[in-house]
């Protein structure tokens, strides 16, 4: 019970008495719809920063609430998360991926101070971005393709990480290409690219290349920068 870190994830089960054991009051916050920490939020992410992240992820995958002074906690806390190692962010983020809920996550991640810790480099175009007149920028666009993850993600649930990894950098992507034009070297530039907007997370090479490679075909930008006709978000 004491490596829990939020009540509705520390029930226990016995099969041989087919009895729910609560000792944490965590059935009760699942029917209040109540996101509680079970360690005290003195320490509950001083001791594990990842731990705000998955309050993060849990709300958004139940709908439940995450209380006003847990939220400030992680506000106030959400510094922590330069101390994780880049293999530690790099599975949270492939989680967040496939959890179906990637557009939710990363916008209560980014109101909670999370995400200029988490993506940095995401979260400041999104706020460089809601700073223009212009409906269709960039934040609009990013999550729009997140949103179209998410809806295949729950609709089959079979995506690798490489084509995941392909919606979430598609839209800087393609602006970089459109910056870089008619280059021999265009795969190679995406690619450093996508490894640096990407950090502190570091997914495989090889997955970032797949991603590099499949937005790169779906753009219309061979590798010698010909640009073809433009496709609407993430469709075929």
């Amino acid at each position: 019970m004491r490596r829990r870190d939020f009540t509705i994830n520390a029930l226990y089960y016995c099969p041989i008495d087919e009895l729910v054991i609560d000792y944490v009051g965590g059935y009760r916050d699942i029917k209040r719809k109540k996101i509680r920490p079970v360690i005290p939020l003195k320490r509950i992410f001083s001791e594990d920063p990842v731990r705000m992240i998955r309050a993060v992820k849990y709300a958004e995958l139940t709908g439940f609430e995450i209380p006003p002074r847990v939220v400030r906690k992680i506000r106030s806390d959400a510094p922590l998360l330069a101390d994780i190692s880049a293999s530690r962010l790099t599975e949270e983020l492939f989680k967040i991926l496939r959890s179906g809920n990637t557009a939710p996550v990363l916008r209560t991640m980014d109101s909670f101070n999370l995400l200029e810790h988490f993506l940095p480099r995401y979260a400041e175009m999104i706020h460089a971005s809601g700073n223009g007149s212009q409906r269709d920028d960039f934040a609009d666009r990013l999550f729009r393709r997140l949103e179209i993850l998410d809806e295949r993600i729950q609709s089959d649930g079979n995506m690798g990480p490489g084509k995941m990894l392909a919606m979430l950098l598609w839209d800087y992507l393609e602006e970089r290409a459109e910056v870089y034009g008619r280059s021999d070297e265009l795969f190679h530039q995406l690619f450093r690219e996508a490894k640096n907007v990407l950090k502190p997370s570091l997914p495989p090479n090889r997955e970032v290349e797949y991603a590099v490679g499949f937005v790169q075909r779906k753009i219309g930008m061979g590798a010698r920068g010909k640009k073809g006709r433009k496709r609407r978000p993430g469709r075929g």
